[in-house]
């Protein structure tokens, strides 16, 4: 699998090297294409900007029940589509994960000229039946250490995310992991800042680099 570093920008890419004044923000990635470079100087553009600073948003779902049904009602009722929605890998029925449906919408979404963000309530790769979106007690140091069977569960929930994500090569969407990471009501959060961030950088250069080598 090729690795994903298009037009797919990972949170960790716009949270990027500082620029100076007057400069553009330089992606992580340097991989990264004339799509994403715009969404990057776009975003970064808010703050500075005297009016219009905010982008409004709509969630539309999860996995194969996500849809548009609340992005055509606010364009019934106001004439203006979300600039921005938020979609979600996570089948909450299955306790897994599934990107067909949310990657044709994203795909529509941004082909129209709307900003995409995708996220996935990831399910627990420490337990052993699936779903555990809530379980407690995770140790992150485990999804990083070669032959714990936690590890091999984390790289095969990597490898269907990096799947869906790979789709979306030429979209420009957002991708955003590890959501609510301050708080401890799902399995990652709540944890060591320093192993944290070993298990953010150890995904952006497994999607970025390492598959690139496959």
């Amino acid at each position: 699998m090729k690795g994903i570093h298009s037009s797919l920008i990972c949170m960790l890419a716009l949270l990027s090297f500082q620029s100076a004044p007057g400069r553009a923000a330089e992606p992580a990635n340097p991989a990264t294409n004339s799509r994403a470079r715009a969404i990057l100087s776009e975003l970064e553009s808010l703050p500075k900007r005297s009016e219009k600073r905010l982008i409004s948003g709509q969630f539309a779902g999860f996995g194969t029940a996500a849809s548009l049904k609340a992005c055509e009602e606010a364009f019934q009722k106001t004439g203006h589509w979300p600039a921005l929605i938020g979609l979600d890998y996570a089948e909450f029925r299955t306790g897994g994960l599934d990107h067909a449906v949310v990657n044709r919408l994203a795909i529509d979404y941004a082909r129209k000229g709307g900003l995409v963000t995708i996220s996935a309530h990831l399910y627990n790769p420490a337990n052993p039946r699936g779903g555990g979106l809530r379980d407690k007690g995770v140790e992150l140091e485990t999804l990083l250490t070669p032959g714990h069977e936690t590890h091999v569960r984390w790289m095969h929930e990597l490898d269907i995310l990096a799947a869906g994500l790979a789709e979306l090569q030429d979209a420009g969407v957002l991708w955003r992991p590890f959501h609510e990471v301050n708080g401890d009501w799902f399995w990652w959060g709540g944890k060591k800042p320093e192993t944290f961030i070993r298990v953010w950088r150890h995904m952006f250069e497994y999607f970025t680099k390492m598959l690139s080598r496959k």
